[in-house]
């Protein structure tokens, strides 16, 4: 649902301004939902510098281990500075690694100007990368005090606001309630990511 949700307020000039706040919100909730993470006692905190990417070469044979090219599945360890109990490590699988790249590479079009393109969440959301101009483009390295839950042009999302993307989100669903009538919140995340472990 969330990417027609997403190209949904692409499309009406009215609502472009909420699509990169609901492209985050998505990221958020891949990102919450496979780490665990608390939703703003957390995740306002997490800046650049508490990320770490390697690479998951387990379940691979011996011969592609040793293989210094051979890429492995993408993971992210964290080193959340603030939460309920104090600092705290996690890692997340490689859909929460595919959601902070996501990030950094909104980040990165958006300073090389690739956002004003009037069909830049058409084929970013299409996964079509043959529109971009010809060309390597460099990533642009992310300020390690830079807040991870952040809009492509660094301004800060507190987890109130997506919050309020999340109920959005929820409603325009038509499910805002779980079986036991309670409110669905990003804190759900967590509850799921908790279940699945």
């Amino acid at each position: 649902y969330l990417p027609g949700w997403c190209l949904q307020s692409s499309r009406d000039p009215h609502l472009r301004n909420f699509t990169d706040r609901r492209l985050l919100l998505w990221d958020m909730i891949e990102l919450i939902a496979n780490t665990g993470m608390r939703p703003g006692t957390e995740t306002d905190y997490l800046q650049w510098k508490h990320i770490e990417f390697y690479k998951d070469k387990r379940g691979m044979g011996q011969e592609v281990q040793d293989d210094p090219y051979q890429i492995g599945n993408p993971r992210v360890s964290i080193s959340l500075p603030k939460g309920k109990n104090g600092a705290r490590p996690t890692t997340g699988n490689i859909d929460a690694a595919s959601a902070l790249l996501r990030i950094q590479r909104r980040y990165s079009d958006y300073q090389n100007g690739l956002t004003v393109k009037p069909s830049y969440y058409e084929h970013m959301l299409g996964g079509k990368t043959e529109w971009l101009r010809t060309g390597w483009i460099k990533p642009v390295a992310m300020n390690a005090d830079m807040p991870v839950s952040a809009l492509p042009n660094g301004q800060f999302v507190s987890e109130d606001s997506l919050r309020q993307t999340f109920e959005r989100l929820m409603r325009d669903f038509g499910t805002t309630h779980d079986d036991a009538g309670r409110h669905f919140t990003p804190y759900v995340l967590r509850h799921s990511y908790i279940t699945w472990q």
